[in-house]
């Protein structure tokens, strides 16, 4: 149900955006849209919430971008190229999702609210929901450290310089190309070339194809953009 929503550009954001307006339109319906619980719900989820998810949005690509190697690697020394240290889990796993979902308290304070008259409950719920956000985007902020200057060359110089003393005058290199279903075949040759003497190597044409592949001793290596 979900993929067929997002093909009908019913995203994750927009369900969000629609079940947060339906509450507003409920808030009508019970004739409170000339009060302030209504004007609160208006300014506090269309705008300063929703607001809120450019930077958060921004500093996340921003993370990935700058800890995105130009080439992928497997069983390959990079200690001499500096890599940034990677963000807690906790903030950068389905991140998206996690900004949506703090809309919850100021979703339940306006239900309550809605019920009950205590506009109290809804002021709350929105105070915490635009708090949570900012702390959210404000733990992202000082993480997208800048990169050393000249790292991306000095990182492809390092791969070039393992390729070089990895493969032999006759080198026995597995190079593959295809879509992540047809990465089976490529596993079929993980056993034998970990059996060749001297220094196999596999080279992937895809960089998606690095993670369907079994786990082998054999160096792995896959630019970030195919080759032309």
């Amino acid at each position: 149900m979900i993929n067929r929503l997002g093909r009908v550009r019913a995203g994750l954001s927009i369900r969000f955006l629609l079940r947060q307006l339906m509450v507003i339109l409920l808030l009508a319906r019970l004739d409170l849209s000339e009060g302030p619980l209504f004007y609160t719900a208006a300014a506090c989820i269309p705008d300063l919430f929703f607001g809120l998810q450019i930077p958060h949005g921004a500093l996340t690509t921003l993370i990935r971008l700058r800890r995105t190697m130009p080439v992928i690697t497997r069983n390959v020394d990079l200690n001499a190229v500096r890599i940034t240290d990677a963000p807690p889990r906790v903030l950068m796993r389905r991140s998206g999702e996690k900004m949506l979902h703090l809309d919850i308290p100021a979703m339940a304070g306006l239900l309550i609210a809605a019920g009950t008259g205590e506009n109290a409950a809804a002021y709350a719920g929105a105070a915490l929901t635009l708090l949570l956000a900012l702390l959210y985007v404000a733990a992202l902020a000082p993480l997208p450290a800048p990169q050393p200057a000249g790292a991306p060359a000095r990182r492809r110089a390092q791969g070039r310089r393992h390729l070089a003393e990895r493969v032999p005058a006759r080198p026995s290199v597995l190079y593959f190309s295809g879509s992540n279903e047809s990465a089976y075949q490529g596993n079929m040759w993980l056993e034998t070339m970990a059996r060749i003497e001297g220094r196999p190597l596999i080279i992937m044409r895809e960089r998606g194809l690095v993670p369907q592949l079994a786990e082998t001793s054999v160096p792995v290596s896959a630019s970030v953009r195919a080759p032309t």
